[in-house]
């Protein structure tokens, strides 16, 4: 069910970005090109929020800082001369930490500079399914049956992207929910 959400939150944020990116394009035809194209793979950490939960519920010391790899893809469209807007997703695997996986989409907002460095802020939904068992140090068997392990809720955070040669270094902090905090540095290609 809850996949379903995320699948169709992320294709309604793509429907309301192609309307604006339209709409600047009728204002601003001469500063207005083609769709930038990002896409690269991406490591960090996320504070999944959980230890204090975890600790009245079982007992146990929790370590739920998990560590993440994955990609990402996104595309942005120039608003006049300096302003963007743009999509993007994103899917990550934990690194034998307390993250089977998340993906999720956003909309991001941003400034990008005539070097192509880029300044935005963003806005989405996040799906993280978590592995219980990894963050109290037990046997799966021995997780009580009580306990969520996956939670989901709208993304918000901000990000930079700073041009290096033929690559694009990038750096993003956000919250799920404001229950969680994700740190996350990247390298992509940019078409």
């Amino acid at each position: 069910m809850m996949t379903k959400f995320a699948l169709a939150a992320f294709a309604a944020a793509g429907a309301l970005t192609i309307p604006v990116a339209a709409h600047a394009q009728a204002q601003d035809e001469d500063t207005m090109k083609s769709p930038e194209i990002t896409v690269g793979f991406t490591t960090g950490l996320h504070d999944l929020g959980l230890n204090r939960e975890l600790r009245d519920a079982t007992g146990l010391r929790a370590d739920d800082l998990a560590r993440t790899v994955g990609g990402f893809a996104a595309v942005d469209y120039k608003l006049g001369s300096n302003f963007f807007t743009g999509i993007e997703g994103n899917m990550n695997v934990g690194a034998g930490s307390g993250i089977n996986y998340e993906f999720g989409g956003s909309l991001r907002l941003g400034y990008r500079g005539k070097d192509g460095a880029k300044v935005y802020v963003r806005g989405g939904y996040q799906w993280v399914d978590i592995n219980l068992a990894n963050i109290l140090g037990v046997p799966e068997a021995a997780v009580p049956g009580d306990l969520q392990g996956h939670a989901s809720d709208y993304l918000v955070g901000a990000g930079v992207e700073l041009p290096a040669g033929k690559l694009m270094l990038r750096g993003n902090l956000d919250t799920v929910g404001f229950d969680t905090v994700r740190g996350t540095l990247g390298v992509g290609v940019r078409f």
